[in-house]
């Protein structure tokens, strides 16, 4: 330490040696000590005056640097005058200082030990009753993790080192906001959220917020845990900050009709086009009521049943009733071939009937391509037309004797195995197909009768040219039936078919002339057929004759119910009406098939406005990745969906009258000439309701426009009904199911 001046040495020094408790002071005279204490913490003595020989007088003296001069002397005993006060050592500010810290420390704590040692400890320190629904809780280790740790782990979590997971964890034994994604954001899986989120102004957090950020305890008894803190919360998260809706709210993204899912109803056109139709009469609805009644709390608005809202104008559509083609679906089709051409060629290919003119259909073909030497076989043919033959190569000829041949044996599998061996080549078609429908839904109850019945007409030696086959030996084309010459006069007649029946005879059949001359069709006069007058005898009946209204319909008319009936070459499905199981399980089966080949062509035929059913023309088909989502009922609230966002009708209809939907639920312009469009449009001819109208109402100093009043945290998005939907991982299911 530098020497201090020698007109400052009366001063008292206040210099801390860090490491120093103490320091020296002159006790009463309060000057200064040149020198601290020394290591044993003495203060060294200086600065007296002593007496000094000096010219042979002695004078009282001291150094310039320890005092002020001395005074006269010594005295007569040997003192000098102007003694110092001594030096002793004194605590140093820092030292009280830290005494004073300890006691005030000592006195807390023996306060606190003593506050919290009573009955009483609980109460002071709590920071508030709860809630009248935690009422029961009286444990506060219900809830905080740390309450068993004591005094330290309470002092600990004060502190900013709190256990919050284990807290949520505490909890979730009573609630249950997300099942095993409740820690999550929103409550939902970290990549399902990833993937809802993707391209919008959202962000997943590192870290999901606690219980504790929304839900507040301690807050009184008439406090209401839901209600959260509002929407600075919400921005914590979300990179947009909406400070109110009116201003800065993202604008909506075709919301009322952003839902994949549903019917592909057309409002526009039924409401400016088919319900103006006079015909329709009382069937039109009177208002969007009709078909969209309230639920029970009336938030949300459902929809009718098809018997209710749709059944009184398409259900003789959907049966066929008056339809211009065929009324059924093709499941299997003796193709027409050119058999002229093919025995000139020496087509092996046993006996097939001349009158077949159809072709393979695509249902049809499905089961087919189960075969390789048929998919070849098919390949090869190509576009072309197998009426016309006329010149072709010997492969192509080859190509459809292959085609022939895996026609008859698919009947011949059908006749032998039944239902059995239908679903075998579904097997090979699609082999999960019993997770999207049942036995019965997809053989369609096919009857034995129908198919032996069409077996024996179309290919009666069939059994015996399919055992030639496995043998390899196919038999070749019958030759061709002679030509038939006209019949006599009286054997048309009689036949009612002229010449296109009977073949040439020589007198000797049975349908025309008795050999002895005899007929064996009754004469006009023959009292068996001729019907006598009423009075003509008691209780005898008479005969009238039958008119063309009560000739027996054909196999198609009789299945007016739906069913299998055989027609022609073909045999075919007819929809019994509305959600007709057999329809609607090859839908689902080829929906989930490659939309090239087969499959595609399937998918496409069946889902055709035109198609037998028309079950596309209403239920929505969501395109995917190589798959295809099918709905099939219209929306509905499901028990436990906890979508992001909501809305309630009730209090936006509860104005006198009948409610006005079209204030937000605009039409969208009938186009002129409608495109035809295999699946229906996504808007339900609606126009996308805009953020525009809701602030309108939704305002500062209007209608509540914080985000918890159209949206939710803890969400809950239920997988469709649909069971291919249900099968889905979480990155396909939003794209290809339209989860939300």
């Amino acid at each position: 330490m530098n020497a201090r001046a020698p007109e400052d040495l009366d001063r008292p020094t206040r210099y801390e040696a860090p490491q120093r408790r103490y320091y020296c002071d002159r006790h009463g005279s309060g000057g200064g000590c040149p020198g601290g204490p020394d290591p044993a913490g003495h203060c060294q003595e200086s600065g007296q005056c002593t007496p000094v020989l000096k010219g042979g007088r002695w004078r009282c003296a001291r150094s310039p640097v320890d005092g002020p001069p001395c005074g006269p002397g010594p005295f007569p005993d040997g003192r000098c005058g102007m003694p110092l006060s001594p030096c002793l050592p004194r605590s140093t500010p820092a030292t009280l200082r830290g005494r004073l810290t300890r006691m005030a420390l000592l006195l807390t704590l023996g306060l606190g030990l003593l506050l919290l040692s009573g009955s009483w400890r609980f109460d002071l320190i709590s920071p508030g009753p709860v809630a009248s629904v935690h009422s029961t809780l009286a444990d506060c280790g219900r809830c905080h993790a740390s309450a068993a740790s004591g005094p330290w782990g309470w002092i600990t979590v004060a502190l900013g080192g709190g256990r919050q997971p284990e807290v949520d964890l505490l909890c979730r034994r009573c609630h249950d906001p997300g099942g095993p994604h409740a820690g999550s954001p929103h409550s939902l899986d970290p990549a399902l959220l990833a993937l809802r989120v993707e391209g919008t102004s959202r962000k997943v957090p590192v870290s999901p917020p606690s219980c504790g950020g929304c839900h507040r305890e301690h807050r009184g008894r008439e406090a209401v845990l839901t209600d959260t803190p509002g929407d600075p919360f919400c921005n914590r998260c979300h990179r947009r900050s909406v400070t109110a809706f009116s201003r800065d709210h993202p604008p909506f993204a075709e919301y009322g009709r952003h839902r994949q899912r549903g019917l592909g109803y057309n409002h526009a056109t039924h409401q400016r086009k088919h319900f103006q139709e006079a015909r329709l009469g009382d069937r039109v609805p009177g208002g969007c009521a009709s078909c969209h009644p309230p639920d029970a709390d009336g938030g949300a608005r459902l929809t009718h049943g098809f018997t209710a809202a749709c059944g009184g104008c398409h259900t003789e559509e959907i049966v066929g009733k008056g339809r211009a083609g065929a009324r059924g679906l093709e499941f299997l089709v003796v193709p027409g071939l050119d058999l002229v051409a093919l025995r000139r060629q020496g087509a092996r290919i046993g006996e097939w009937p001349a009158a077949a003119e159809g072709r393979i259909p695509p249902l049809m073909r499905l089961f087919l391509e189960t075969d390789p030497r048929f998919r070849r076989a098919w390949a090869e043919l190509g576009e072309r037309d197998l009426l016309d033959l006329d010149g072709a190569p010997a492969e192509v000829v080859a190509a459809v004797t292959e085609v022939a041949w895996a026609v008859k044996a698919w009947l011949w599998e059908i006749d032998r195995g039944g239902h059995a061996a239908v679903t075998a080549r579904i097997d090979r078609i699609l082999p999960d197909w019993p997770r999207l429908v049942g036995w019965e839904a997809i053989v369609g109850m096919m009857p034995v009768d129908a198919v032996r019945v069409a077996r024996e007409t179309w290919f009666p030696h069939l059994a015996e040219e399919m055992g030639l086959r496995r043998r390899g030996e196919s038999p070749a084309l019958p030759p061709a039936l002679p030509p038939v010459t006209a019949l006599p006069r009286e054997g048309a007649e009689a036949t009612g078919a002229g010449g296109a029946v009977a073949a040439e005879s020589d007198g000797d059949d049975l349908l025309l002339d008795d050999p002895e001359g005899d007929s064996l069709l009754p004469a006009e006069d023959d009292p068996l057929l001729v019907a006598e007058d009423e009075g003509a005898g008691e209780g005898e009946a008479s005969f009238p004759e039958a008119s063309p209204a009560q000739l027996p319909a054909n196999d198609e008319e009789w299945s007016l119910g739906g069913g299998w009936y055989r027609q022609g070459f073909a045999l075919r499905y007819r929809p019994g009406g509305h959600g007709d199981p057999y329809l609607r399980a090859w839908l689902e089966v080829a929906s989930r098939l490659p939309s090239t080949g087969s499959g595609g062509a399937l998918f496409s035929h069946l889902g055709d406005p035109g198609a037998v059913g028309g079950c596309l023309r209403c239920h929505r088909a969501v395109a995917g990745e190589g798959e295809v989502s099918l709905r099939w009922h219209a929306w509905a609230p499901q028990a436990g969906e906890r979508p992001f966002s909501r809305f309630s009708h009730a209090p936006h209809t509860a104005q006198a009258g009948p409610p006005n939907c079209s204030g937000c639920h605009r039409l969208e312009p009938v186009p002129t000439a409608p495109e035809k469009r295999p699946l229906p449009p996504v808007s339900g001819g609606l126009q996308a309701i805009t953020s525009d109208g809701c602030a309108a109402c939704h305002r500062p100093g209007g209608a509540d426009d914080s985000c918890r009043s159209c949206h939710r945290y803890h969400v809950t998005i239920n997988l469709p009904a649909s069971r291919a939907c249900s099968q889905l991982a979480p990155e396909t299911l939003m794209r290809r199911c339209g989860a939300s």
